[in-house]
């Protein structure tokens, strides 16, 4: 997973979509990948998260540009070897978060 904590569409932990009101048109809970995370931590499964503090949705096209050898690692140790590993890497930003509701790991 990569992932802005501050993602004003997709929400990083559990949130609406774009953060919207219950009453609102398209309110959709969606659960993020720190959500995600923390079930499969539970589960004893393997994961590969990386966070960008206080980053939003521009993280989206950011794998595949910057995070390559990550992605291959990934694939190969987890997917074809099994070890199951839970890898968190957190990428700190002195950029101050709008979103309210934004987690605060990154404190």
């Amino acid at each position: 997973f990569f992932h802005g904590t501050c993602d004003d569409l997709v929400p990083y932990g559990t949130a609406p979509h774009h953060y919207c009101a219950e009453e609102e048109t398209g309110y959709l809970i969606l659960h993020g990948p720190k959500a995600v995370v923390e079930k499969l931590r539970s589960m004893n499964k393997g994961y590969y998260l990386v966070t960008g503090c206080n980053d939003n949705h521009v993280w989206a096209g950011r794998p595949f540009k910057k995070y390559r050898s990550e992605i291959a690692d990934f694939m190969l140790q987890d997917v074809l070897l099994g070890k199951k590993r839970q890898i968190h890497q957190i990428i700190p930003s002195e950029t101050k978060c709008p979103i309210v509701e934004a987690p605060t790991i990154c404190d």
